[in-house]
């Protein structure tokens, strides 16, 4: 089973490329981890995230550096061999899910909510 979840910071700002042919959103982005184990507010951990599709354009319209957010996914291993035999390795994680922990700075919202009128409601209020 390879099954990820983190919480924390976005440490810098989410890019958005799309992958040629396909035209496929990808986006990532750095996200700031404190551990628990130690008192040290220095003790943090940085973990690459990688989004695709309708998830990439979401995070990018909608999360800046700074806020806080939960992700779901699966750890990921990137091995290559750069243009002098070197090998290279990279880890990351590629979302599947991505919950919003807190709210924007500007307190803008993409999302609309409006509260039922309930001296509209004909009857008795079922709670």
């Amino acid at each position: 089973m390879n099954s990820v979840i983190v919480s924390g910071r976005l440490s810098k700002e989410p890019t958005l490329k799309y992958i040629p042919p396909s035209g496929k959103a990808i986006s990532t982005f750095d996200l700031a981890v404190k551990n628990k184990y130690k008192k040290d507010d220095k003790n943090v951990d940085f973990f690459t995230i990688q989004c695709w599709g309708k998830l990439a354009e979401g995070i990018v319209n909608n999360l800046d550096k700074g806020r806080k957010i939960l992700v779901k996914g699966m750890l990921k291993n990137n091995h290559w061999k750069d243009e002098n035999d070197k090998l290279h390795r990279d880890n990351y994680i590629i979302a599947s899910e991505i919950e919003f922990l807190d709210y924007a700075k500007n307190n803008e919202s993409n999302c609309e909510f409006e509260p039922p009128n309930f001296e509209e409601v004909d009857g008795e209020i079922p709670f």
